[in-house]
């Protein structure tokens, strides 16, 4: 150093090498950050996909399903069916 407070080229070079390493470190953890966010969405998307699949199949077993009063009825009509027969 020729004055002080400054630096010599080789220690500038030093300082340059230093911090575009760590640019790269940071760029690195933030490409591996968007990776995993990524695929957390993915993996949300999914079980998003599969709750609306099982709900419309439940949705569609309901209408398919009688209500309670025919299987009243329908009860009524076995037991007596079952009187004639026994």
């Amino acid at each position: 150093m020729s004055e002080q407070g400054s630096i010599n080229m080789g220690e500038f070079k030093t300082v340059v090498e230093h911090f575009e390493e760590n640019q790269k470190k940071m760029a690195e953890v933030m490409l591996y950050e968007f990776k995993n966010a990524g695929e957390e969405r993915q993996s949300l998307k999914e079980q998003v996909a599969l709750l609306h699949e099982g709900q419309t199949m439940i949705r569609s077993e309901l209408r398919l399903k009688p209500g309670f009063e025919v299987i009243e009825e329908l009860e009524k009509r076995v037991t007596r069916l079952e009187n004639k027969v026994a």
